[in-house]
């Protein structure tokens, strides 16, 4: 009789730590981005990782892709909205915006995503949360921001806003479009064909940008840096991170899983230390107690009748 609320609640127990792991691998996206800032064209890094992406699915996937060509053809909106939002927006966004914007704003409006997206999915859809589960949230946004001040009120305060934070509020409001229609608009493709097309997709897209920065700026060098690189963020914060959010979506629903990208910024710390050797403060431990407060709440499951 209770095998079956024990199934759920070990299957629970499992897509949660997979969005831990996602979490995990999506952080070091900007760890690597850090790395490689002074030879490493953005508008290329961003058009190889998705089209790496694309390359390491075909050979396993070719097969359903020409199986399902029709569901393609039909869902090719859908497809089409995904490659925008979840893939173009999400790798460009950032590079532009930080050409006249800071770190600060970028993390600041970023950490709105999670709220948009629990906010549409109660207005859209008949997905429900606790109000313990949204305390959770708001408690996690105030971890980030902490995070993101250094714990200084006056960082907050002094923000001005600049044109480049529009490119920033680009690429949230694409995490937030691409969430809601993994989850909205079912598909009958299978994950993998799913992601190929919309990674390939997403790379066509960027494509004509990385031309003209190639023409205007100059042509990637393509040397070992670059490609171990593009390789390390089509793999790890891609192919992988992108694989368990999928997975996680649909288990867990758009509004939980949301809130675990509030992990990346605390993950994003810890391997700052471990790889970059930078020092963890005060306002590190204290964003990460209430980051790590919130996502407890979020994730805690629901009581049975």
């Amino acid at each position: 009789m209770n095998s079956v609320p024990a199934q759920s609640r070990s299957a629970e127990a499992f897509a949660l730590l997979a969005l831990v792991i996602a979490a995990a691998f999506s952080s070091t996206n900007l760890i690597v981005a850090r790395m490689v800032v002074d030879f490493a064209p953005p508008l290329a890094m961003a058009f190889g990782r998705w089209f790496a992406v694309a390359l390491v699915l075909l050979p396993f996937c070719y097969r359903e892709v020409w199986t399902y060509r029709r569901a393609i053809l039909r869902e090719w909106p859908d497809l089409l909205a995904l490659s925008l939002t979840g893939m173009s927006l999400i790798a460009v966004g950032p590079f532009f915006a930080a050409r006249t914007t800071n770190a600060a704003n970028m993390g600041l409006i970023f950490t709105f995503a999670p709220i948009a997206i629990v906010l549409c999915t109660r207005l859209f859809s008949r997905e429900h949360m606790s109000a313990v589960q949204i305390a959770g949230i708001l408690l996690g946004f105030l971890g980030v921001v902490t995070i993101v001040s250094h714990g200084d009120p006056d960082v907050i305060l002094g923000l001005q806003f600049v044109a480049g934070d529009l490119w920033m509020l680009l690429a949230a409001s694409g995490w937030v479009v691409y969430s809601l229609l993994l989850k909205g608009r079912p598909s009958v493709l299978p994950d993998g064909v799913r992601l190929f097309v919309c990674a390939l997709g997403g790379s066509l897209l960027v494509l004509p940008l990385a031309i003209g920065e190639a023409i205007i700026v100059a042509p990637p060098p393509l040397d070992w840096r670059i490609i171990t690189a593009v390789l390390f963020v089509a793999l790890v914060p891609s192919f992988l991170a992108y694989r368990l959010h999928a997975y996680t979506t649909v288990k867990l629903g758009t509004g939980r899983t949301a809130v675990f990208s509030y992990l990346a910024p605390l993950f994003g710390v810890f391997f700052a230390w471990l790889i970059l050797n930078e020092p963890v403060r005060g306002h590190h431990w204290i964003g990460g107690a209430a980051i790590l407060s919130g996502v407890w709440l979020t994730s805690r499951p629901k009581k049975q009748a």
